[in-house]
């Protein structure tokens, strides 16, 4: 018995060594991360504003640490988005980007599809709007620890309450027009004037995310869900361009990526692309009804789709690879508008997260 203690402890002490190893080997240190340029000053949206903002005071606080996706030699960064909260029942649009390490997905994609054979899941995408299927409830604890403890990134979810979205809209006939006629300059047209402010939104947003996690040399490759902005492959790449025009407005003058190409999801499931894009996805519908349950019942009275649980719990920490941030974006009193980073506290948290020092 003694034996097999001792034996116990020992695979443990060196499961922590080797988890307290990766953490710190895939930690940003000494990171540059005030990126946004004075001479566009008064020209960024305010969700890049409010994110660089909440990243820079988290940053000085110790509290967030981002990752380094240089780390092990990895040569190209792994972008991959989903939004929610469009459909009327919502009081909140959300906007979740995950960039990533990508050399490692061939890897990843093998130890969640054990996973997967386990709580048979199969082919079966792991997405938000099937929170009710059994097997996805099953897997849905081991999936996300999985890429808590093996995948370096960030998960950024910026949620904007409508009110407040309508107020930061641009509403004139000439925003709109030169809105339009800016991306008319880098071939994107013929899109409604909603769609062009959704696009204008979200490129911008996972444009200055890159930039600041990606480094000089490196590869980027982004996928986003089949959505209005991208509804086809022409028109995806249309929406690529512009994140190539945005991606140099955001570069650091000592930086420049090799390469930048995308793609949306592929008719041909490829299950290790889906899994990376589904924790965007179940981020950005969970953030949804959680906030939207928040505004309109008591607190103590919130109930959300079953898994979501999981999905908040989740966020209320980083792992060893992966780190994350929620923001919310809402109207304050006064018509002001108001931004917060939301820290989750869980009541019952869970017993399968490792702590790990890392010495920065």
């Amino acid at each position: 018995m003694t034996d097999n203690r001792n034996a116990g402890e020992n695979a443990a002490r060196s499961a922590r060594l080797a988890a307290t190893q990766f953490a710190n080997e895939v930690a940003w240190k000494r990171p540059h991360l005030d990126i946004l340029r004075q001479e566009y000053k008064g020209q960024y949206s305010i969700l890049v504003e409010t994110v660089q903002e909440k990243i820079l005071m988290s940053h000085r606080q110790g509290r967030l640490i981002l990752p380094n996706l240089a780390a092990y030699g990895n040569r190209v960064v792994g972008v991959f988005s989903d939004y929610g909260g469009e459909h009327k029942g919502s009081r909140y649009l959300t906007y979740s980007v995950l960039v990533c390490t990508f050399d490692i997905r061939d890897w990843l994609a093998a130890t969640i599809w054990k996973i997967r054979k386990q709580y048979q899941l199969e082919s079966k995408e792991i997405a938000y709007k099937d929170f009710r299927m059994g097997q996805i409830l099953r897997a849905l604890p081991d999936y996300l620890l999985t890429l808590d403890n093996y995948l370096p990134g960030f998960l950024l979810t910026l949620a904007v309450q409508k009110k407040a979205m309508e107020a930061l809209s641009p509403t004139s006939k000439d925003s709109r027009n030169l809105l339009e006629a800016a991306l008319q300059s880098i071939g994107v047209e013929g899109r409604k004037p909603q769609v062009n402010e959704k696009l204008a939104r979200i490129v911008e947003l996972v444009a200055f995310l890159t930039a600041l996690l990606g480094r000089d040399g490196q590869k980027v490759f982004w996928m986003t869900d089949h959505d209005e902005i991208s509804p086809t492959n022409g028109k995806h790449e249309e929406t690529l361009r512009a994140f190539q025009v945005l991606l140099d407005v955001f570069c650091r003058d000592d930086q420049a990526f090799s390469l930048v190409g995308g793609a949306l999801p592929f008719e041909q499931r490829d299950l290790g692309m889906l899994d990376l894009l589904s924790a965007t996805d179940i981020c950005a519908g969970a953030i949804a009804e959680y906030l939207t349950q928040r505004d309109i019942q008591d607190p103590d009275k919130i109930v959300v789709k079953p898994g979501s649980e999981h999905v908040l719990q989740w966020l209320a920490h980083d792992g060893v690879g992966l780190k994350k941030m929620t923001i919310v974006i809402r109207k304050g009193d006064n018509a002001s508008i108001e931004s917060a980073a939301i820290e989750f506290v869980p009541k019952n948290p869970p017993k399968n997260v490792t702590i790990v020092p890392i010495s920065m």
